[in-house]
């Protein structure tokens, strides 16, 4: 209350399993018109990350998980056995563009979800204020991730960031995460960059973008008309002002998972069109001796791993979630993992200079590292 523009998905939940989502209410009240009310994301659900088989289910568009278009604004209400918005409500306050509020429910019924060791799911948002329901079953005791505000908190116009009340996540790891970088003819993804071969968290590097890309938020080559006016999100610092710099970023993996759309994302509108790009993560795997160890890596696009800087594996590009395993050599004490991911343009999209993705802009990955006598290696900052 209110979320965040283009920033920080809304959770809907975390989960332990095993266990089956079976569905959800999502409301929201617009207070943001910049875009559509669902056109800062649409439904993301990041299953089993720090299990065997993790894979990530990335919505196209947030009126679509209702059954619904055109961002369900001025769309009658209507209700059927597994998803559509019962609830639409006009407001008029005086603008050209509607103001609403609406409810939608999605049921996966014929389309079941299953998760074994977890499931966490987000929405994309606007600044607006949200409120959401989930329904799943799980076999373990239920660990809450929020608390309940008083009632005084819960009126509407009533602002209530995000960590107000939330509870910590489970941790499975922290990494540095480095980017945006321009990815034009693949050329970040194809040269060792200077931000793989050093480190310093205070150290800025050269985003490598070309004029009129939207990761310049300032530059006159703007997309869909945005102008400089428009507000950034204040994430987990305050850089975003200016994409075009590329920097260091502290972040906690989500059951394994890191998603670069949460902290790399430039404020052009609509959820489905896809910014090609590049970040890299780095995490420090400490190994209590010489050893041979075995990582398990789930990503999209184009993924490159270094390891202590000598060891480089081109694991390829996929359209959707690919999973490989690695067997890697680790030395005693601290070993520098570090991860090259691009974001590659969508099925349909304009024509691009690199391959297409199939997973409406997702730019996620998940690791795990564990030896081979099965110790589980955690990822750290230093």
């Amino acid at each position: 209350m209110p979320t965040q523009r283009y920033g920080e998905d809304f959770i809907i939940l975390d989960a332990d399993g095993p266990g089956q989502l079976i569905g959800f209410i999502y409301g929201v009240n617009l207070l943001d018109d910049v875009d559509r009310w669902s056109h800062g994301g649409a439904d993301n659900i990041y299953i089993d990350g720090d299990g065997q088989y993790p894979s990530l289910i990335r919505g196209i568009g947030g009126e679509d998980t209702f059954g619904t278009g055109s961002g369900g604004v001025l769309h009658p209400p209507a209700t059927h056995l597994y998803s559509e918005m019962p609830y639409y409500e006009h407001i008029d306050v005086g603008d050209a563009r509607a103001t609403h509020r609406i409810v939608g429910y999605r049921f996966f019924e014929h389309d079941t979800i299953l998760f074994q060791k977890s499931l966490h799911m987000r929405f994309g948002t606007m600044q607006n204020d949200i409120s959401s329901v989930a329904y799943w079953y799980q076999e373990s005791p239920v660990r809450p991730y929020f608390e309940i505000p008083p009632s005084d908190k819960r009126e509407l116009g009533i602002n209530l960031p995000k960590g107000s009340y939330d509870l910590p996540l489970p941790s499975n790891g922290e990494w540095w995460l480095c980017g945006p970088f321009g990815n034009s003819n693949n050329c970040a993804i194809e040269t060792d960059l200077p931000v793989e071969l050093e480190f310093d968290p205070e150290t800025t590097y050269d985003g490598m973008h070309e004029d009129g890309s939207p990761w310049l938020i300032n530059s006159p080559g703007q997309y869909h008309g945005y102008s400089s006016e428009v507000s950034v999100p204040n994430f987990e610092s305050d850089f975003n002002n200016n994409l075009s710099v590329a920097r260091w970023i502290k972040r906690t993996a989500n059951h394994g998972f890191i998603d670069f759309n949460h902290v790399f994302r430039p404020q052009v509108r609509l959820v489905a069109v896809t910014h090609e790009g590049v970040a890299l993560a780095r995490c420090i795997l400490n190994s209590p001796k010489d050893m041979e160890a075995n990582l398990r890596i789930s990503w999209d696009d184009h993924l490159i791993l270094r390891i202590n800087g000598d060891q480089r594996y081109d694991l390829g590009n996929h359209k959707s979630f690919l999973t490989k395993e690695v067997s890697i050599s680790l030395r005693e004490g601290n070993n520098v993992i570090i991860l090259k991911l691009s974001n590659m343009s969508n099925v349909g999209s304009p024509k691009s200079s690199s391959p297409e993705s199939a997973n409406h802009g997702g730019w996620a990955f998940t690791f795990q590292a564990m030896s081979n006598d099965g110790q589980v290696l955690i990822p750290e900052l230093v």
